[in-house]
């Protein structure tokens, strides 16, 4: 205000808040902005200054676009920022991920970043932390995004297909950094107008697709403590062909994400994730593996992580069926890719499938002959609509579910009670631990799973780390079994 901001949020005020903080970074000042908000139209941007210090400040995009980045601190040292809240701006189709940003710090080290705020409407990456060394970034929520993008990839040989491109927005962007710690990071509800189309050809709303809650890129030593990512498309991926060493992800969840969960892939050199759940994903909750075009991805473990109801959101039912492939709706996936990952670990993990239709019941039958309906101990968590299904009694029926409710039905009654406590969906939908590397990775450095539980799969329940040789892939007759410990 001392430099002529309106702090209406509606004015732009872009050059006021420039004069105000080259005035107080200049002069070890902390800049203070106090509750307002301001409006800034284009990039504001902070370079070569050691140890500037936002105590708080408030700002609004008023002009976004392809490459406008909110605030930037540019080649800076010890950048320090206590709190800071960014409005991206109210343009749902404007600006691209990898050029527009909300919240950006580009190079310098020693940064010490909390209570970070970041929400509004645009194709950008709302937080970025690039080429950083030796900081802390505490507390960053990014929430309430929205973004428009008309971009189609259609489907291929007549095939369901993605109806959009991969990747439009991301929460919080982490690049080329190093000895960082990312804690407490939250990242939620980042929403557009991704669809799907089915094998049936119709075009399906995936609202939370397109979206990255975090994406790690080439970074090393870096840690990712107690994240909690929900309603996105893939909760924490990390990717990238420049590769990354030693990446820790401690603690957390991931929930309600429309693909996957946590993925380590694309020339990931020594990774580990310990004590995370991730749960309701649609086509995996933890991944690791390589594609064709990237690195080589080694010697990492999922340690004490917990996978709960992939397949929630009914991709797999809609990409069914010949001459469709999909990938494997899983708890934890090896996937093939070239070169092939080695080196894989699962100790002490459990894959939980709520899909499994735990029935109520102290005594048996939990259903008995004769029943059309029965009661399950969790409401089902996902399309409403008739699937088909196989009772424990080998029985199968169409069975009817409701989102949010508890309570399934079927058209018939049974011919035979049911003795088991759960209604087994078809059986690609219930692999706990799945392995797709196929003959070419070195035998002994295959997955490998120690003391691993699968409960509620009917594949992975019975041969605990269940390896899928699909007739789309030529390697199907030359599969090297995985090393199996003590797995239930």
């Amino acid at each position: 205000m001392d430099f002529g901001a309106v702090g209406d949020g509606k004015s732009d005020d872009r050059q006021a808040v420039l004069a105000a903080c080259s005035h107080a970074f200049e002069n070890g000042l902390p800049l203070d902005g106090g509750d307002r908000l301001y409006g800034v139209g284009g990039s504001t941007r902070i370079s070569g200054k050691t140890r500037p210090y936002i105590a708080r400040l408030r700002l609004r995009q008023l002009s976004p676009g392809h490459n406008v980045k909110t605030l930037t601190f540019d080649q800076c040292e010890q950048v320090r920022v206590d709190s800071l809240y960014v409005d991206v701006g109210d343009s749902p189709a404007a600006g691209t991920m990898n050029t527009a940003f909300g919240f950006q710090i580009d190079g310098g080290s020693g940064h010490r970043i909390r209570n970070v705020e970041a929400t509004g409407k645009g194709k950008v990456s709302h937080v970025r932390f690039r080429l950083c060394r030796d900081s802390v970034f505490e507390d960053i929520y990014v929430h309430d995004g929205l973004f428009h993008d008309s971009s189609v990839n259609p489907a291929r040989h007549g095939q369901p297909a993605f109806d959009v491109v991969d990747d439009v927005v991301q929460g919080i962007h982490f690049i080329q950094c190093s000895n960082c710690r990312l804690v407490r990071p939250r990242v939620r509800d980042l929403l557009g107008n991704g669809t799907y189309l089915t094998i049936a050809n119709e075009v399906k709303p995936y609202p939370n697709m397109r979206s990255r809650g975090i994406a790690v890129s080439a970074s090393s030593n870096c840690t990712i403590s107690d994240p909690d990512i929900s309603n996105v498309d893939q909760g924490i991926d990390v990717t990238g062909s420049e590769g990354h060493l030693n990446l820790q992800i401690v603690g957390g969840q991931v929930r309600n994400c429309a693909s996957a969960g946590v993925s380590l892939k694309s020339n990931v050199k020594v990774g580990k994730v310990l004590g995370t759940i991730a749960e309701n994903c649609g086509m995996y909750c933890f991944y690791v593996g390589g594609s064709n075009y990237m690195g080589h991805t080694m010697d990492c473990d999922f340690i004490a992580c917990t996978a709960v109801n992939p397949g929630y959101n009914d991709i797999q039912n809609d990409l069914d069926g010949p001459p469709v492939v999909p990938l494997a709706h899983s708890g934890f996936l090896v996937y093939r890719g070239k070169p092939y990952p080695e080196g894989i670990r699962f100790l002490e993990c459990k894959a939980i499938d709520r899909q499994g239709f735990y029935l109520v019941g102290d005594d048996r039958p939990f259903a008995p002959a004769g029943a059309t309906g029965a009661t399950m101990k969790e409401a089902w968590t996902g399309y409403t609509g008739s699937y088909p299904a196989t009772f424990s009694s080998g029985e199968s029926k169409m069975v009817t579910l409701t989102n949010g409710s508890a309570t399934l039905s079927w058209a018939g009654g049974l011919a035979s009670d049911v003795n088991k406590p759960f209604v087994r969906m078809p059986a690609k939908m219930q692999f706990g631990f799945l392995n797709e590397v196929p003959g070419g990775a070195p035998i002994g450095r295959g997955p490998e799973l120690v003391d691993c539980e699968s409960i509620g799969h009917v594949k992975a329940a019975t041969y605990g780390f269940e390896q899928q040789a699909q007739a789309a892939f030529d390697y199907r007759d030359s599969i090297v079994p995985p090393k199996v410990s003590h797995t239930d």
